[in-house]
């Protein structure tokens, strides 16, 4: 892939030739290579593995005349060179001219970017192999199958994507970076337990972390940890929830946070920001500097680089996605949180730890419930903070009667979620954006499935 930097140059330059009083250009190209188990083929134990490429481009123009009159053109396909930079230029003025004024619209200020320390770019990528990609995912299979023949892969797939993305403004901005990105898929099932599936993903900036930890053994330990039924408790106990589950909720409420949806109403914090939700130790934040982060960037889709913000300080709702329209309204900076078409763009999440050990705390807990993974994806309401979640329980803290007890469902908020935190385990670790650990809670409603 050549430098997309010349390119979002020309398209500024363009716009303000013919008549714009300013613009802004991004460009961004991604290359997505896709590694699929197929199945083991009859007689053989090599896996079947497919692969499927393929480049795609889009390009944003946003050019400003008198009276904030903005006019956006967008162009996709397969590569930037196939895009009519003058027609592009053309389009967007046109519809900047029949535009509406509006004071409010206009490039983001000037701020520095800086591409260093990021290690979003993995060096080794270049010297990868094909056979390198179809070793992760048979060693995979291997490793799951190790664990007890009876299990089975149901799915492997192996993602790699190569990013470049350029940005250029009339406001003298002009920066550009490269990434990867891959991700290890998996899932497995047991012969004697079909219906019961485990799921597991890795993801990461380097092909080194998902090539090395051996995802397929830990779905098959915790499809073997809930094979022995146990009898349902009679009185109700401590819920532990694992930090993967954590991981997947928690990018579902960010959005909340976002001050477009707040002002709209169309957030559960509508009418909560600025007030305790959770206990006063609950500490969330956003970070999309992290090094290696999933969500780590330089700069957002609008020029912006990002800036570290605590959602939740102390319990208390504290911070709020600004994109730059919001910013003027507020004489503040944009928090560099914004994608092409205005949507929220999150960054890497990170839950500060408690200061104990998973097993100092379940030593003082006797017995308790462990949700060891989701029976479905969750569904949860942005506008009421209302959360459904469908897990498989364990029960544990025990010598004797310990055992799967099925599928449960809990019908809460987010509120009530918080507050029924009681401890945050200090094994933090990286689940995709997420840097979490593991949450114990009293009180939330259980129902048998």
């Amino acid at each position: 892939m050549s430098s997309l930097s010349p390119l979002v140059e020309q398209l500024v330059s363009a716009a303000q030739q013919q008549g714009a009083i300013a613009a802004e250009a991004y460009i961004q190209q991604e290359r997505h290579q896709r590694w699929r188990f197929a199945g083991l083929t009859r007689g053989r134990s090599n896996p079947e593995i497919s692969c499927d490429d393929r480049t795609e481009s889009v390009l944003n123009l946003r050019v400003y005349l008198p009276g904030g009159r903005l006019g956006v053109a967008t162009r996709r396909g397969e590569s930037p060179e196939a895009f009519e930079a003058a027609g592009v230029v053309i389009d967007a003025l046109a519809i900047a001219g029949e535009a509406n004024e509006n004071p409010e619209v206009g490039p983001p200020m000037r701020l520095d970017i800086s591409t260093r320390g990021l290690e979003i770019d993995d060096p080794r990528r270049g010297r990868l192999e094909d056979e390198d990609r179809r070793d992760v995912i048979s060693w995979n299979i291997g490793t799951a199958r190790g664990v007890n023949p009876r299990i089975r892969p149901q799915r492997f797939v192996l993602s790699e994507t190569w990013q470049q993305r350029a940005y250029a403004s009339s406001r003298g901005v002009l920066s550009d970076e490269r990434s990867t990105y891959y991700s290890l898929d998996g899932c497995v099932f047991s012969v004697s337990r079909p219906e019961r599936l485990i799921t597991g993903r890795l993801d990461s900036r380097h092909f080194s972390d998902v090539a090395s930890r051996p995802l397929g053994a830990e779905l098959a330990n915790r499809l073997e940890s809930g094979d022995r039924a146990a009898k349902a408790p009679r009185e109700a106990l401590p819920l532990v929830i694992e930090p993967h589950l954590i991981a997947h909720l928690l990018p579902m409420i960010t959005p909340a946070f976002d001050a477009v949806r707040i002002a709209r109403g169309e957030s559960f914090l509508h009418d909560r920001f600025g007030t305790r939700i959770g206990p006063s130790w609950l500490h969330i934040v956003d970070d999309a500097s992290l090094p290696s982060g999933l969500q780590t960037r330089s700069f957002d889709d609008r020029g912006v680089s990002p800036v570290p913000l605590p959602l939740i300080r102390e319990g208390i709702a504290s911070s709020v996605y600004l994109n730059p329209v919001q910013a003027r309204k507020r004489d503040a900076r944009p928090t560099g949180h914004a994608r092409i078409d205005g949507s929220l763009w999150p960054g890497n999440l990170l839950i500060r730890p408690g200061s104990r050990s998973r097993n100092m705390l379940f030593a003082d807990l006797g017995r308790y419930l462990t949700a060891l993974d989701f029976v479905e994806p969750p569904v949860f309401d942005l506008a009421t903070g209302a959360l459904s979640m469908k897990v498989w329980l364990f029960l544990d803290g025990v010598d004797r009667g310990r055992g799967r007890l099925g599928a449960f469902e809990v019908q809460t908020t987010v509120f009530d979620l918080f507050d029924s935190l009681t401890a945050l385990a200090s094994d933090q670790t990286r689940m995709g954006m997420v840097d979490t650990c593991t949450w114990i809670t009293e009180g939330l409603p259980l129902q048998a499935l």
